[in-house]
């Protein structure tokens, strides 16, 4: 939010502000980060949740059995609608729902090779367009970004609802 009020006309006035430049750039990257989910979303055409849960459950199931309980609680969202969200997962062949062996009650949920491949496919082009960019700078010239965003999410991170996560040294 505090970024979206960063704009190009902070920055006129005839001397370059490398701080307003740098907080406008980091907003841009958001933009297009945001524009490069929305056509993988277009691409798999499903809304933003079903593509969260979408991942949530080929990056879980390699770990554990993913229920739609437990898809629910990771998507704070109530049971009837975590029913509706698989329902149509299911109908556009992108999960499937086995009985747990141990306890029958239970389903377990799979995404389907087809939607694991398209997942991947998409996300693979953006990880390697962005490690592209990334290694075209120095070590030294990214250890200063490094330094530059964690200083920029421990500003922000005061202001973060969720559980605190560990920082990357």
């Amino acid at each position: 939010m505090a970024l979206e009020l960063i704009n190009r006309s902070w920055l006129e006035g005839g001397r370059e502000d490398h701080v307003l430049n740098s907080l406008h750039l980091l907003r841009e990257f958001r933009v297009v980060e945001t524009g490069a989910r929305e056509t993988l979303r277009a691409d798999l055409n499903i809304n933003n949740t079903d593509l969260d849960a979408l991942r949530f459950v080929v990056d879980e199931s390699a770990t554990r059995k993913v229920t739609s309980r437990l898809l629910g609680s990771y998507l704070k969202l109530t049971s009837a609608s975590v029913s509706a969200l698989v329902e149509r997962l299911i109908s556009v062949g992108y999960l499937t729902r086995e009985v747990d062996k141990r306890d029958r009650r239970a389903r377990i949920l799979h995404a389907t090779g087809a939607a694991q491949a398209m997942l991947e496919s998409g996300l693979q082009r953006q990880v390697s367009a962005l490690l592209s960019a990334a290694s075209t700078f120095s070590a030294a010239e990214l250890a200063t970004v490094e330094k530059y965003l964690e200083a920029l999410i421990g500003a922000l991170a005061e202001f973060d609802p969720r559980p605190k996560r560990g920082m990357a040294t």
